[in-house]
C-alpha cells in the first residue's frame, strides 16, 4: 500500500535524547561506543505508530513529506519511517525509497578530526549507514523499489552507487524537485 518510505540512517533519524550535541558522539569511532550508549543515550529510537510511522523525523524528510503532499501525492502513499521499522513499511507496493545522508562515509569535519584523534576507525555515522544499506539490500531481495539518496552527504557517495545498491544519487531542493523525480520513477521512466 505504500509507495512511496523516506528514511534516515539512525545516526540522523534519532532526536539525540533531546540534547543535539550528543550527536556528535556519533562522529567517535564505533568502537569506541558501547552499543548501549549508542543506541539508548546518543541515538535512541524514534518512536512510532501502529503502522511504523514516525510521530517525529528529521526536518529534511518533513519538508520532502510536504512537498510530495503538495504535488498531489495521498498521505497513505507516504511513509517517514525510522531504519528500524523499515521491515513493517515497505512492502510489494512500494516503489520508492528516498534516503536522507549526512555523512554516510564518516568524511565529515567533526567525523573525521575525530577519527584521527582517536586512532582511527569507522566513525557510529558511517557504520548506521552502511547498516541501513545493508538493510535496504535485503527489502530489495523481496520487493522491487528503487533507492534514491539525497541530502548535504550525498558528495560522499560519488563512484559508490552500485556497492550500496543506490539508483539515484539526488542533489538539488528536494521540496521543489523531488516530486518530479518520484512522479518519473512511478511511470517507470529512467
Amino acid at each position: 500500500m505504500t509507495k512511496i518510505v523516506l528514511t534516515a540512517d539512525r545516526a540522523v533519524f534519532t532526536n539525540f535524547s533531546g540534547a543535539e550535541p550528543l550527536g556528535f558522539g556519533l562522529c567517535i569511532p564505533c568502537r569506541l561506543v558501547p552499543w548501549f550508549v549508542e543506541y539508548w543515550v546518543l541515538a535512541p529510537p524514534t518512536p512510532t505508530d501502529r503502522e511504523g510511522r514516525a510521530l517525529y523525523a528529521p526536518y529534511p524528510l518533513c519538508k520532502v513529506e510536504a512537498a510530495l503532499l503538495a504535488a498531489g501525492f495521498r498521505r497513505r502513499d507516504v511513509v517517514v519511517a525510522p531504519p528500524e521499522k523499515l521491515g513493517e513499511v515497505v512492502d510489494s507496493d512500494t516503489e520508492v525509497v528516498g534516503v536522507h545522508v549526512l555523512d554516510p562515509q564518516g568524511l565529515a569535519p567533526v567525523s573525521w578530526t575525530l577519527r584521527v584523534l582517536m586512532g582511527g576507525g569507522k566513525p557510529c555515522t558511517q557504520y548506521e549507514f552502511e547498516k541501513l544499506m545493508k538493510r535496504l539490500t535485503q527489502l530489495r531481495k523481496r520487493y522491487r523499489f528503487k533507492v534514491v539518496v539525497g541530502g548535504p552527504g550525498t558528495w560522499q557517495l560519488k563512484g559508490f552507487e552500485n556497492r550500496f545498491g543506490i539508483d539515484v544519487v539526488f542533489e538539488g531542493e528536494a521540496e521543489i524537485t523531488f516530486p518530479e523525480l518520484v512522479s518519473k520513477i512511478l511511470r517507470g521512466e529512467e
